[in-house]
C-alpha cells in the first residue's frame, strides 16, 4: 500500500512517495523551440539543449518533456528550485530566478510557470 500524508485524516496532493518533493514549471520560450535547422529541439546546441541546460545550473531535473510549438515542461526537485522575493511554488507563479538562468544560457527570453496538477492537466497560467 502506498505511504499517503494525511491532514485530519484526508489525503493530500503530494509528489514525493517515493522521491524528493517535485515542482513542476512549465517553460515558454517566446519563440518555437522545434522546427527545422537551427530550431530543431533535437539538434545540438539547439535552443532547447541551451535552455535545459541553463535549467542545469540552478536546479535539479527529474524529467523532461518534449518541447511543442514555443513549451515544455520540466519535473525539478522542488529544494533546488530557485525562487525570486516574495516567490513560492503557487499555481501560475512565474519563476523569475529560473527565467534569467534560462535567458542567460540561451541569449532569448523565456516565461517560466510554476505549474500544479490538477485533475487531468498541469495548470500554469
Amino acid at each position: 500500500m502506498a505511504f499517503t500524508t494525511k491532514k485530519h485524516g484526508i489525503t493530500t496532493p503530494q509528489t514525493n512517495f517515493a522521491t524528493r518533493k517535485l515542482a513542476f514549471v512549465v517553460v515558454d520560450m517566446n519563440t518555437e523551440v522545434e522546427g527545422s535547422g537551427d530550431t530543431a529541439f533535437n539538434t545540438v546546441g539547439s535552443l532547447y539543449q541551451r535552455a535545459v541546460q541553463g535549467i542545469q545550473q540552478v536546479a535539479e531535473i527529474y524529467a523532461l518533456g518534449q518541447p511543442n510549438g514555443n513549451y515544455f515542461t520540466v519535473v525539478l526537485s522542488d529544494d533546488t528550485l530557485p525562487y525570486g522575493d516574495g516567490e513560492e511554488m503557487a499555481d501560475g507563479g512565474t519563476n523569475t530566478p529560473l527565467e534569467a538562468a534560462i535567458n542567460a544560457a540561451t541569449g532569448a527570453s523565456c516565461t517560466v510557470w510554476n505549474a500544479n496538477l490538477n485533475g487531468d492537466s498541469l495548470n500554469y497560467d
